[in-house]
């Protein structure tokens, strides 16, 4: 039985790579369709760690099937992002292939091309962090020995959308354990950032840009991966102001004043404008 990881930037040519070696849609699992409804892709970031766990709950799924190729087809930048998937395939008793696009400009890491290419419009400045953080060289034993990044993870969402839930269904990785958890941008934190400790989760309404955009400059300074999230609960996916005060014990004027300063498109481009 075999497991493809398919691997490289937004425009590199992997998806065509991935329906390569196989022309079953149900053996191609891609990270984009977990954004894509009605044929329509709408990518939010701070749906990252859903879409994530998702997609690993579908690889399990066919891997206890014994479902074979399995291809995963998503940019898969750094070791520790495959490690799940790594570790599950064993489990199973997978061969794993990893795979790279052999197109001329993914070869010559041609930002440019890249740009140019990719049907989702990733901007220059996301492609240029993605392949700052690039590792090379990909196989098992180092992959399976891969430490975390340097992790900032932002959580956003007003009261009563579930942030909380989402953090500690988040700790529950055994990796996230040790987090330093805060609302703000503290001292300890500011510290904590200097002196490396990772990961570092900042849980909080943060419903305009600039409410981040000091602790994302800072990670972004010394070298922390830096992601959005916000709960996919119904009541809030929904902006359902009603559900959101009862969750929060709060007046429904209340919510609805604080939806009217919340800001979307929050993107680390964006962020840093």
């Amino acid at each position: 039985m075999d497991c493809y990881i398919i691997r490289g930037l937004p425009g590199s040519g992997k998806s065509t790579l991935a329906s390569n070696i196989t022309s079953n849609p149900d053996h191609l699992l891609a990270t984009d369709d977990y954004f894509t409804k009605n044929g329509i892709y709408t990518f939010n970031p701070c749906h990252l760690l859903d879409c994530l766990a998702w997609n690993l709950n579908r690889v399990v799924k066919l891997m206890k099937s014994n479902v074979s190729p399995i291809v995963i087809d998503d940019a898969h930048s750094q070791r520790w992002e495959v490690k799940p998937y790594i570790q599950q395939a064993i489990k199973y008793n997978y061969t794993l292939h990893f795979l790279e696009p052999d197109t001329p400009w993914w070869k010559a890491r041609d930002v440019d091309e890249l740009v140019k290419r990719n049907k989702h419009n990733v901007s220059i400045g996301t492609i240029r962090r993605m392949l700052e953080r690039w590792d090379d060289v990909f196989d098992v034993d180092l992959i399976l020995n891969s430490p975390l990044p340097k992790l900032l993870l932002i959580i956003r969402g007003l009261p009563g959308s579930g942030k909380q839930d989402l953090m500690e269904c988040i700790m529950e990785n055994e990796d996230y354990k040790k987090a330093i958890v805060s609302k703000t941008l503290s001292e300890d934190v500011r510290q904590s950032i200097h002196m490396g400790y990772t990961p570092i989760f900042l849980c909080n309404i943060h419903s305009r840009k600039s409410d981040v955009k000091e602790i994302v400059q800072l990670g972004i300074e010394f070298g922390y991966r830096i992601i959005i999230s916000e709960p996919n609960t119904p009541s809030w996916v929904e902006r359902d102001t009603k559900a959101l005060a009862i969750n929060s014990n709060l007046s429904e004027q209340i919510i609805s004043d604080y939806l009217k300063t919340w800001e979307d498109d929050f993107t680390i481009d964006n962020i840093l404008k």
